[in-house]
């Protein structure tokens, strides 16, 4: 029998999806077992949007690259990532970034191969069902504790 410690440890990134979806019950079973997820003050801030769609999905991928395609900078209300990267962050991205592409054979001058794969994430790898988590943006404003609990929220149904 499969344990969290289990799942948590053969934890992986992917980058390619059989080419079906996930059956509803499933996305069920995974989304009640997440929904259980601890949050501040019982807030559960987050909304999940489980699409399986596959005109939906091209649809929200095409109007994410055309926004990126189209010149316009990054328009995150949220700043994800650091913009002073410093030891050892830093050593751990570009290493991560270099064994990517090592492995996919993409020089790193190759810029139009590597738009291409980032492209891919909006693509969803192929993924057929694709879970979406949202929170009111409200909930963020001066405050970030709905930012961690969706978080554990997504935690937990990676883990499902």
């Amino acid at each position: 029998m499969s344990t969290i410690i289990d799942a948590i440890v053969n934890r992986s990134s992917k980058r390619a999806f059989l080419p079906k979806p996930v059956p509803r019950d499933i996305q069920e079973k995974i989304l009640k077992a997440a929904s259980m997820t601890p949050s501040g003050a019982n807030m559960q801030p987050w909304i999940t949007y489980a699409i399986s769609d596959n005109k939906v999905l091209k649809n929200i991928g095409d109007a994410i690259i055309d926004k990126m395609n189209s010149g316009i900078e990054n328009d995150q209300f949220i700043q994800y990532y650091p913009l002073n990267w410093k030891a050892p962050y830093k050593k751990r991205r570009v290493e991560t970034g270099v064994g990517l592409y090592t492995l996919m054979n993409v020089d790193r001058k190759d810029i139009e191969t590597r738009t291409k794969m980032w492209h891919d994430n909006f693509r969803w790898f192929g993924a057929q069902s694709v879970f979406f988590v949202f929170t009111d943006k409200t909930m963020i404003k001066g405050a970030q504790g709905a930012l961690i609990d969706c978080g554990a929220y997504m935690q937990n149904y990676a883990c499902s």
